[in-house]
């Protein structure tokens, strides 16, 4: 299977005369099509992970290949360039412009990529479509509710054929239906071939995911197994199993047995 992302003793250390050292050793595989999640403590690393994930960020040691691409030497107009066509993020705000219509939000995502303005309109459209927004293109995101918020800034991620979908705690403010709606859209847009990582506190999603890796001080302490999860893998109610996810403790979502159902759309949860 085609590794997206791949990371060797990455570590990341700022500063210098009292250096503060965010992640140690860390060694990751993530391949094309997978949902990983990543849990910790606050401070123990997750954020600092997924912005090197998302070239936001550099390691100070280590190597970080995305897509193939060895990313130590390359320079920021490349990197800029390879983040805006493979990469969409979702954080917990949404960075919404307020003064855009839905489809100019998505549109604007698409700023730093080589796309002409009709495609990127063609593009957008198809996305919220996508996204079950159709029917709220030339809405404000005033109008909109918490969910339709959270899935127009997941449209905007995905515009234009992303591969890697990153979620810094994108359900931090949401309540649990809206939250359940996330999920149901991130694993369906998982089960398209979008490869997906999502940083968060919350077991519920993170039980979501085919593997789960927890940070604790800047290294991964436990998670990483391979699992039956993700979108084809999950038995009815798998959303209702949870139990506590510690740091040594990874939660499984119980295997489908053949002939068992999916998970039940969105709409009957």
């Amino acid at each position: 299977m085609t590794v997206v992302c791949r990371l060797e003793d990455v570590g990341r250390v700022y500063g210098h005369r009292h250096p503060v050292t965010a992640l140690r050793g860390v060694n990751l595989s993530i391949s094309a099509g997978e949902f990983v999640s990543v849990m910790g403590p606050s401070g123990s690393g997750k954020s600092t992970l997924l912005h090197i994930l998302g070239l936001l960020d550099s390691p100070t040691h280590g190597t970080y290949s995305l897509a193939g691409q060895p990313i130590l030497h390359m320079g920021h107009r490349t990197k800029a360039r390879l983040r805006a066509e493979t990469i969409g993020f979702v954080f917990q705000s949404f960075h919404l412009v307020s003064t855009e219509t839905a489809i100019d939000n998505v549109v604007l995502g698409m700023a730093y990529q080589n796309v002409g303005w009709r495609r990127r309109y063609r593009l957008a459209a198809e996305a919220l479509t996508r996204l079950g927004l159709e029917h709220r293109m030339g809405a404000f995101p005033a109008t909109l509710s918490g969910g339709e918020r959270q899935r127009l800034a997941i449209a905007r991620a995905v515009a234009g054929e992303k591969r890697l979908l990153l979620c810094d705690e994108p359900t931090g403010n949401l309540d649990h239906e809206n939250t359940m709606q996330f999920l149901d859209t991130v694993t369906r847009l998982n089960a398209d071939g979008l490869t997906v990582v999502v940083v968060t506190h919350d077991p519920e999603v993170a039980a979501a995911a085919d593997r789960t890796f927890v940070l604790r001080d800047g290294a991964i302490e436990a998670g990483g197994d391979r699992r039956c999860g993700g979108s084809a893998g999950r038995s009815p109610g798998w959303w209702r199993s949870i139990s506590s996810v510690t740091s040594a403790t990874i939660w499984s979502p119980p295997c489908r047995r053949p002939g068992s159902s999916s998970p039940p759309p969105a709409n009957s949860r």
